[in-house]
């Protein structure tokens, strides 16, 4: 794909001044953000600041009341969640959303779409437990018998079944050991380096502003208020500011 105007690479996913809101509730106001192959953007916010209802947004799980929302150039405002993943745009919601009473395996496998049977959907199988060798290991087991870090990464890997350009992560260390989070992180940033896009909300500011993001975005009472590249970020006046009540 050819660049833009100023020389990067064109944007995979990007939301253009997107309003979302419950009912009459405004819970995001005109917010605009792009993601790039191979880069990760960084969502950052006190708790209620609209960064998780942005992300469902983002996925398709709620419509948007004003604005657009553009992947690989084509617009995709009023596409359902399932057209939009099914094009390349996932979502790893938070809360290690797994089905505890199915194996790691079934688990994996329900996260494909059901044209992808026989030869094809084994490979896909397999192709995921090469990429996570802990959760191969326990293909067998409940899922709900798993730790945290491995239900999170049970969590990450049924979206990647789906082959996507785009992974919106919500959230990914919530309840998590700092060893698991550390595991976690890191199979981002492989995703990452692979080229995907990734779309991340995450509390621990130091470790996402620091580590993967390439870019931040500061929401507060549903709005964008800073945007920038983590080098122009004071960290801490940043956390600072988010952590006043």
């Amino acid at each position: 794909m050819p660049a833009d105007g100023n020389g990067a690479a064109p944007a995979v996913l990007e939301a253009r001044g997107v309003q979302y809101a419950y009912g009459d509730l405004v819970a995001v106001w005109s917010a605009s953000l792009s993601a790039r192959a191979g880069e990760a953007v960084a969502i950052v916010g006190r708790n209620g600041a609209g960064k998780t209802t942005l992300m469902f947004g983002l996925a398709g799980v709620l419509g948007a009341s004003e604005g657009s929302v553009h992947f690989e150039g084509t617009e995709v405002t009023k596409w359902s969640p399932w057209k939009r993943a099914l094009n390349g745009i996932s979502l790893v919601p938070e809360g290690k959303r797994v089905f505890r009473e199915l194996t790691v395996q079934e688990n994996i496998a329900l996260g494909l779409p059901r044209a992808v049977r026989g030869k094809e959907r084994r490979e896909r199988v397999e192709e995921i437990f090469e990429r996570f060798p802990i959760l191969a290991e326990k293909r067998a087991q409940l899922a709900g018998a798993c730790s945290g870090g491995q239900q999170q990464l049970l969590s990450i890997a049924s979206a990647l079944t789906m082959r996507p350009r785009v992974l919106l992560v919500d959230e990914p260390s919530s309840g998590l050991a700092p060893v698991a989070v550390e595991d976690v992180m890191a199979t981002l940033t492989e995703l990452k380096a692979e080229g995907i896009a990734i779309v991340l909300v995450e509390q621990r500011i130091e470790e996402v502003v620091t580590g993967i993001a390439d870019h931040v975005i500061v929401l507060e009472q549903g709005r964008v208020v800073l945007e920038d590249v983590p080098e122009r970020i004071d960290l801490t006046d940043l956390e600072q500011r988010l952590s006043v009540a």
